[in-house]
């Protein structure tokens, strides 16, 4: 399907064109269908402004949901691998366009440099003085034997033999298309690297060291994302740890939040629906590309956002809260707006911040369980959203839950609880879908026959079916 999807775009004129209006997100979204590796044509089609956005998105990663993003320098160096596909002209004008900050984090991720006539003054100075022999006779070999190009009196030394054509092609072009900032980049690196050095006890011994994430760049990008509705994971933890504590303990995460985004209009990703506008565009551009992005689940078929869509009669389990929300909206449209971006937000504080079966959520169904957990906050009455915001039903719910199912089970179960982590110790007692079933009801936002709990006897139920559970797991182990 990646390879066809790849083919179908490029047959089509019309579809080319449509690249350059698809939103960040839907074109990352494109990219991760077909493989980076694979899009190279794609990739050429990209504005600056699209490759950014998607650098943002794209070159942070985290070893599991919850835990803070890294910048990952091995995938800069394949998107640099891609980006030369197109030319090096193309790559270089692409870079130069791009944050300087940005690029000289990325490319010291890559790269060392040093002075060389400053090397050369310290290594003759250490052995006039009778030091430093053996650590410069070593620094030689290391230099002799590694991946290094001078550059105008610069040496420039390479920290991954994976990534050092790519970086040193694009060094090159860059050089070329914009010898200034090349002549910046190198300066700020052969800064950062001389510090490095100082810090690790000497060149040779951190030839082979990992620097550390440039702060300030991360902090940057940060920014970026939370103007457009992202939550950064350290605060997406913070909150659900709130939100399964004390319902009067104050909530400081939220307040900062909105201030940094502005609360003005839903944010602009798709734990809602869908990345604003891009459906809209490519209806108004070509059908056909939509229909071909829908079923390869790149754009959501739902025309209507996900936390607003409805099912049929009272077959939907969410349909006080949905109920209330266009009632809401039929009387107060701001206020509506209002009430959507705070169930975005939590949306994507689940996305950040928690997990689902082992992954992070997908966005449907983060929306999926803030709306359960808003619900099973209510049960019965149907709230009125003038006077109750969605985070504070949220927190009521988490509470519940915590209070109820999750905290009661550690307690009581911890043996237990703690044996069925492993499935290896636990497959002689519990059936494989009984050990998945009990770690489902046990997420952060449980689950049962896959489907989150949205009632208080749902919640009745998961945790006698939690109890029976564990229970049964701790037969053999007495």
């Amino acid at each position: 399907m990646s390879s066809r999807i790849l083919t179908r775009i490029l047959e089509e004129p019309k579809w080319v064109e449509l690249i350059r209006t698809l939103e960040p997100a839907v074109l990352a979204r494109l990219i991760r269908h077909v493989g980076l590796e694979d899009s190279g044509e794609i990739v050429a089609l990209a504005t600056t402004e699209q490759l950014q956005k998607i650098f943002d998105e794209d070159l942070w990663r985290s070893d599991k949901p919850g835990q803070a993003e890294t910048f990952d320098a091995g995938r800069f160096g394949t998107w640099l691998a891609v980006l030369l596909e197109a030319g090096t002209g193309f790559a270089a004008e692409k870079l130069a366009e791009m944050d300087e900050d940005f690029l000289t984090m990325a490319f010291a991720r890559q790269i060392h440099v040093i002075d060389i006539d400053a090397l050369a003054m310290s290594m003759s100075a250490r052995r006039r003085g009778g030091s430093g022999l053996n650590e410069d006779d070593l620094l030689e070999k290391a230099l002799e034997s590694g991946l290094s190009q001078e550059f105008d009196g610069w040496l420039v030394v390479s920290r991954n033999s994976h990534t050092w054509d790519s970086v040193l092609t694009s060094l090159v072009a860059l050089a070329e298309e914009d010898h200034d900032l090349f002549a910046r980049l190198i300066e700020r690196i052969s800064h950062l690297s001389t510090e490095t050095i100082e810090d690790n006890g000497g060149l040779y011994s951190v030839l082979s060291s990992e620097e550390q994430l440039d702060s300030e760049v991360a902090g940057e990008r940060r920014d970026r994302r939370a103007r457009v509705g992202f939550v950064d994971p350290d605060d997406a933890r913070a909150f659900l740890k709130l939100a399964r504590g004390p319902l009067e303990e104050k909530d400081w995460i939220t307040p900062g939040y909105f201030k940094e985004f502005g609360g003005t209009a839903t944010p602009s990703t798709d734990a809602t629906s869908r990345p604003a506008g891009s459906k809209a565009s490519l209806d108004r551009g070509h059908g056909g590309l939509l229909r071909l992005l829908q079923e390869a689940e790149v754009v959501p078929r739902d025309e209507n956002p996900v936390l607003l869509s409805d099912s049929p009669g009272n077959k939907d389990p969410y349909h006080l809260i949905r109920g209330a929300l266009r009632t809401l909206g039929g009387a107060e449209p701001a206020l509506l707006g209002r009430r959507i971006t705070e169930l975005s937000y939590l949306s994507n504080t689940l996305i950040a911040g928690s997990s689902i079966a082992e992954r992070a959520f997908r966005p449907a169904e983060a929306a999926d369980a803030v709306l359960a957990t808003c619900t099973l906050a209510l049960d019965s009455a149907a709230p009125d959203l003038r006077e109750v915001d969605m985070v504070s039903l949220f927190r009521a719910g988490m509470h519940l839950i915590h209070h109820e199912l999750t905290r009661p089970l550690h307690q009581r179960f911890a043996r237990e609880l703690k044996l069925a982590e492993g499935l290896d110790s636990l497959i002689d007692v519990l059936e494989q879908l009984e050990i998945e079933e009990l770690k489902a009801l046990l997420e952060e936002v449980p689950r049962s026959e896959g489907r989150f709990l949205s009632t208080r006897s749902e919640l009745g139920e998961a945790v006698i079916r939690a109890r029976t559970l564990a229970l049964k797991a701790s037969g053999p182990q007495d």
